[in-house]
C-alpha cells in the first residue's frame, strides 16, 4: 500500500513541477512580450512635429517639424536609431508630409501659403512649389506610380500632382471638409480613401494607372461614417481582394471600418 501512495505522491509531485514549469515559461512569454512593447529608443526632435513618413523600405523616416517659422526635415536611420540628416527648409506652416519611397525627396504641404513644397534629401534644396487648394492638410505619396495627392480641407477636393513633373493632374471633388486620406494599391486595383469629418463620410477615388479607365480620378464610393471621421488606414480584406479601411470617429471616440468589394 506503501509504495502505491508513494507512486501516487511522485506522479502528484511531478504533475504539480510540470505545472509550475508550464506557468514559469508562459509568464516569461507573456513578460517577453510586454517588454517588446517598451520604446527602445527616444529620439529629440526640433520643434512641434507635424508628420512623420517612413522611406527606403522601412529603413529610413523622416520627420518634419515647425519651428520659428520654418520648417526642420529630420532624416531618421530606423537600424541605428539616429539622426543623420537635418535641414531647415522656408515653409511657415507645415501641414503635412510625404516622402518617395527611396527618401530623395520631402514633400511639404503649407496650410497658409495654399501650396506643396518639393524638398530634395539629404540637401533641403526646394526643388518646386506647386499650388495646391484651400488649406491643404494631408498628403500620401503613391506606391504604384509617381502620383501624389493632396487634401485640400477648405474646398472639398483631393489635388493630383505627377511628382516627375510636378504638374497638376487632376482635382477631385469629395466631401465637406476632408481631413485625411490613405491608399490601397493591389495590382490594378487602386483606390484613395478620404475622410470628410464636415459631412461625416469617405470618399472613395479609382485611382489606376490606366488612361483608358473611364472612372480614373472619380469618386466611385461614398460611405457614411460616424462623427467628425479623421485619421484613416488600409489593409487587404480578404482573399477575393476586398479592401478594409479603418477610420477614427472624433466625435465619439470609435474606430469604425468599411468594406470595398473588388470588381
Amino acid at each position: 500500500m506503501r509504495k502505491l501512495n508513494d507512486t501516487k505522491e511522485v506522479s502528484m509531485t511531478r504533475k504539480a513541477v510540470l505545472g509550475f514549469v508550464f506557468l514559469f515559461v508562459l509568464a516569461g512569454l507573456f513578460s517577453y512580450g510586454q517588454q517588446g512593447l517598451k520604446p527602445s529608443v527616444t529620439l529629440t526632435l526640433a520643434g512641434d512635429i507635424v508628420g512623420l513618413a517612413s522611406c527606403a523600405g522601412g529603413s529610413g523616416l523622416v520627420a518634419a517639424s515647425r519651428s520659428g517659422g520654418s520648417t526642420t526635415l529630420q532624416v531618421i536611420n530606423t537600424f541605428s536609431k539616429e539622426i543623420v540628416t537635418t535641414v531647415s527648409v522656408a515653409v511657415a506652416n507645415p501641414s503635412a508630409l510625404a516622402v518617395n519611397q527611396d527618401c530623395s525627396t520631402a514633400f511639404v504641404a503649407d496650410a497658409a501659403a495654399n501650396r506643396v513644397f518639393v524638398v530634395s534629401l539629404p540637401s533641403g534644396a526646394v526643388r518646386a512649389e506647386i499650388p495646391v487648394g484651400a488649406r491643404p492638410v494631408a498628403l500620401a505619396r503613391a506606391t504604384h506610380n509617381a502620383d501624389l495627392y493632396v487634401v485640400n480641407a477648405d474646398d472639398g477636393s483631393v489635388a493630383v500632382i505627377n511628382t516627375q513633373t510636378n504638374a497638376l493632374k487632376a482635382v477631385v471633388k469629395v466631401g465637406v471638409q476632408p481631413s485625411a486620406i490613405a491608399l490601397y494599391s493591389l495590382g490594378a486595383h487602386n483606390r484613395a480613401f478620404v475622410t470628410n469629418r464636415g459631412s461625416n463620410t469617405i470618399s472613395v477615388i479609382d485611382i489606376n494607372d490606366d488612361p483608358y479607365n473611364e472612372n480614373r480620378y472619380k469618386v466611385v464610393a461614398t460611405a457614411p461614417t460616424g462623427p467628425q471621421p479623421g485619421a484613416i488606414a488600409t489593409t487587404v480584406g480578404s482573399w477575393l481582394g476586398d479592401m478594409y479601411a479603418y477610420f477614427i470617429n472624433h466625435g465619439d471616440n470609435t474606430i469604425s471600418r468599411v468594406t470595398i468589394n473588388a470588381p
